[in-house]
């Protein structure tokens, strides 16, 4: 491939095996992968395709643990440029402060009391990172809670929102050892070119006995999906709340595409193993009258358990295995 823009790939990005096969190729500038990237950035921005001339789509299915990924991805300079042009921050930000912000944050509240209870520590000497923040909304719950809360960011005007909003902001590369008692890690690895580096890197600066809360789109059955209808994914709106995920392969961006076994094997060569978090502890704060809310909150939490969702929690153990 001549073009200058894109990386390759050439071993699984999560266990650096080479037995892979692939699933899929399509060149950027041919249909339906033009039509999607046009459609889904024109909701956010604009896709600039003289960036993606001579580029080809191709994904590969790793036979060793599972993992679908993206052979070929963007270079730091056209990454810098599909998350700060193509996506524009300000028409993102715009739509994220005009919507019901009170229902996540109730969301994280819940989420950060069952991880407070799980620690048996007080919440002011619990310090949390939230990994790839974005705005910053979970590190200002955590701090209004009393935790101790930082973030990690690529996106400068995200960083700089942050900041405006009280919250410290670190680079991978600033992390202190063994300081973290909680990360969050929310559809991120899914996003990054070499997630072993970002494990690499949790491995480093949590604690032994810490928690780590992994959220990445579900790719269960995406594999079979794709071998058996090609590219079948329609370009979602962005701006429908449940949509902008439902492609766990989208060109450009969902380079990585886990499913439950996959992930579980990466976290688990890093000494993390998976942690069933009780009912009991995730929903401390669902008000004991409130009958109805009692048993949605109960009935969510089940779902996630046991129809295997890739948001999952893992404690470490130990050193990479």
């Amino acid at each position: 491939m001549s073009n200058n823009h894109m990386v390759l790939r050439d071993t699984c990005p999560a266990c650096r095996s080479r037995n892979a096969v692939m699933l899929y190729s399509c060149d950027y500038c041919a249909e339906p992968i033009r039509s999607y990237v046009d459609r889904f950035y024109s909701t956010q921005g604009h896709a600039d395709f003289e960036y993606l001339k001579d580029a080809a789509y191709v994904l590969d299915e790793c036979k060793d643990c599972g993992l679908v990924y993206q052979r070929w991805v963007p270079d730091e300079d056209l990454c810098a440029r599909v998350y700060n042009e193509w996506i524009d921050p300000a028409r993102i930000l715009d739509v994220r402060m005009k919507s019901d912000r009170a229902k996540a944050s109730l969301a994280y509240a819940e989420e950060l009391l069952g991880i407070i209870n799980r620690l048996k520590s007080g919440s002011n000497r619990i310090r949390m990172l939230d990994f790839g923040m974005g705005w910053g909304e979970y590190c200002q719950v955590a701090q209004a809670l009393g935790c101790k809360a930082c973030g990690v960011e690529v996106s400068q005007e995200r960083i700089d929102h942050a900041r405006s909003q009280g919250i410290e902001v670190m680079s991978q590369d600033e992390l202190p050892e063994s300081e973290f008692d909680y990360i969050v890690c929310d559809q991120v690895l899914e996003h990054v070119p070499n997630p072993l580096s970002v494990w690499q890197t949790f491995s480093k600066c949590l604690r032994e006995g810490g928690i780590a809360k992994i959220g990445v789109p579900d790719g269960k059955g995406v594999a079979a999906q794709v071998r058996s209808r090609g590219f079948h994914w329609e370009a979602p709106d962005w701006r429908i709340p449940g949509q902008s995920g439902d492609n766990p392969v989208s060109p450009l961006e969902h380079i990585n595409c886990f499913d439950v076994t996959s992930l579980v094997a990466l976290a688990e060569s890093f000494g993390f193993q998976r942690l069933d978090m009780p009912l009991r502890s995730q929903y401390v704060c669902v008000p004991a009258l409130d009958v109805r809310a009692v048993v949605i909150r109960y009935l969510k939490m089940a779902k996630r358990r046991f129809l295997a969702s890739t948001n999952l929690f893992f404690e470490r153990r130990g050193g990479p295995s």
